[in-house]
């Protein structure tokens, strides 16, 4: 099944601002992901995401990372000012 996250504020965590993975499939929609810890948005292990009008800045990482095999689609997405 496919997990829909809307309008979601997250920041200052100890790790990701959140974490798509194991073959999980997901949709954020205008949520914000910004001084955590580690990358804003983590997709990885055979995940599936779509991503729409999100924001993720001023992470300690990155503002996304994809990795391991991972499909995800960007739409109208801003990440800056991130390490």
């Amino acid at each position: 099944s496919k997990s829909v996250i809307r309008k979601v504020l997250s920041r200052n965590n100890k790790s990701h601002g959140i974490q798509i993975t194991d073959s999980s499939s997901t949709n954020l929609n205008k949520c914000q992901f910004h001084e955590n810890e580690q990358s804003g948005i983590l997709c990885s292990k055979n995940s599936t995401s779509t991503i729409q009008e999100c924001q993720s800045f001023k992470n300690k990482y990155h503002g996304i990372y994809i990795t391991d095999s991972s499909s995800t689609n960007l739409n109208k997405c801003q990440f800056h000012e991130n390490e």
